[in-house]
């Protein structure tokens, strides 16, 4: 079964420097993810996606690095990371619908 899903890119609430914590970031852009808010804090340049998942109380989010070419994804757990396609869409689809496809990118 295919899980359906809306996802809409996330603006911090407030700038984001290089002097700024993880814990900024967390809540600069509401992130359930410790873990994703520690990787992106050293870097000038993320997209962050909040990815609301149908049927799901809880939504995901998803850091896209552009330096790395890297995409992470946390839902409920510590993220899941791989290597992006470039098409934010296509990497929450398959982190969502092909687990095993998302983890050979890993």
């Amino acid at each position: 079964m295919t899980r359906t899903y809306r996802y809409e890119e996330i603006t911090p609430r407030f700038p984001i420097t290089e002097s700024s914590t993880p814990e900024d970031v967390k809540a600069a852009y509401s992130l359930h993810s410790s873990d994703l808010a520690e990787t992106i804090a050293p870097f000038d340049s993320v997209a962050v996606y909040r990815v609301n998942i149908t049927g799901e109380a809880e939504h995901a989010d998803a850091v896209y690095l552009p330096q790395t070419g890297r995409v992470g994804i946390a839902w409920g757990a510590p993220a899941s990371w791989a290597d992006s396609t470039g098409d934010i869409e296509a990497d929450i689809n398959t982190w969502l619908n092909a687990p095993d496809a998302w983890e050979a990118r890993n």
